[in-house]
């Protein structure tokens, strides 16, 4: 969580989704814990507020994660709906990945007809224990595709990044969108950057593992595990 990438994050995740992750953390430490290798989960420092020379000193240097509240509360995007995305950003089909999302196999539509699927699938939820998943609205550079949007994050934590990144630094966003039980596969980001990542609706978990237990990842391709 430090500069030089940014994700945005809409997920239409509600408690189903911590169960569900509460699980893989289950499976995840047992598979870690077979013959010697054992590991410790540690939680992430969370902050009201950070300059940027403590975020720097304390975080980005040593290259440790931290939770910083409260950066997205003045933003517009805060309120999107399916009728604001209908109205603001309805003129191009976006890509959709389907089933794992390191396979890269899409389909198009566009964004008012996939959150139609998302609000239909989490109605189901309510009433089918395995409702199908919809695909998932994953990794896509969407201010470069809606920059009339880009005003609904402003005002934008610039300090947190470096100098020469922060003129321009709507046009290196990532947006994300998808419904409860949405999952990325482990990886790494593809440029070797730092993460700033926003959850402007829903919630999100993450699993942090250090560089050098990367070995222990079963890696497959190269940024996947």
């Amino acid at each position: 969580l430090a500069p030089n990438h940014v994700n945005i994050n809409y997920i239409k995740a509600v408690k189903l989704n911590f169960s569900v992750m509460n699980n893989l953390d289950a499976k995840f430490r047992q598979n870690l814990k077979m013959g010697n290798d054992q590991i410790e989960m540690q939680s992430v420092p969370i902050l009201n507020d950070i300059s940027r020379e403590d975020f720097y000193n304390n975080f980005v240097k040593p290259g440790k994660a931290v939770v910083i509240r409260q950066e997205d509360s003045d933003w517009n995007a805060l309120n999107w709906n399916n009728e604001y995305f209908s109205k603001h950003a309805n003129s191009v089909k976006m890509a959709i990945k389907t089933g794992d999302v390191s396979k890269g196999e899409r389909e198009y539509m566009y964004l008012r007809e996939y959150v139609t699927l998302l609000e239909k699938y989490e109605e189901d939820l309510k009433t089918e224990n395995n409702p199908q998943l919809p695909g998932y609205l994953h990794d896509v550079p969407f201010f470069n595709l809606f920059p009339n949007l880009v005003k609904d994050i402003e005002p934008f934590p610039v300090h947190h990044f470096p100098k020469y990144y922060q003129q321009d630094w709507h046009k290196y966003i990532q947006f994300f969108m998808g419904a409860t039980r949405s999952l990325t596969p482990l990886h790494f980001d593809t440029l070797y950057t730092n993460n700033l990542f926003f959850q402007v609706k829903g919630y999100k978990r993450f699993i942090l593992i250090p560089a050098n237990q990367a070995d222990k990842c079963y890696i497959r391709g190269w940024r996947w595990a």
